[in-house]
């Protein structure tokens, strides 16, 4: 057995320990989009921390730069857990489910561990 099947063997046998993380140079696994209820608690607590936050947007720098990283734009290559089909089109995450609208909230993260961006910091006067 590789270190890689090892490891995905081990994160299927023990889902309570989400933050193992792979040897280095296994292949990133895409997720399964999460179901409807899971999508539907996970986007009402996004959209509480978007109204809690005072209805702000990310900066167009950015958004710009999210948009970069999860679907592939300015160059880069798209993330694997993004699918450019998903939600008719407007592009979905497969690991939070969410339509790209996340990505213009300051207070979001990307649901991978590490995630590959983090919360927008306030900006200064």
């Amino acid at each position: 057995m590789t270190p890689c099947e090892a490891h995905r063997r081990f994160a299927a046998e023990h889902p309570h320990f989400p933050g193992v993380r792979a040897p280095e140079g296994c292949p990133e696994e895409v997720a399964t989009p999460p179901g409807l209820g899971t999508l539907a608690v996970t986007g009402m607590a996004a959209l509480g921390r978007f109204l809690l936050g005072g209805a702000k947007r990310v900066s167009p720098k950015t958004l710009a730069a999210r948009m970069a990283i999860c679907a592939g734009l300015g160059g880069r290559e798209a993330c694997p857990q993004w699918n450019p089909k998903g939600w008719g089109g407007l592009g979905q995450c497969r690991k939070c489910g969410c339509s790209g609208i996340k990505l213009t909230w300051p207070a979001e993260r990307c649901p991978l561990i590490p995630p590959k961006w983090g919360p927008e910091p306030p900006a200064t006067p």
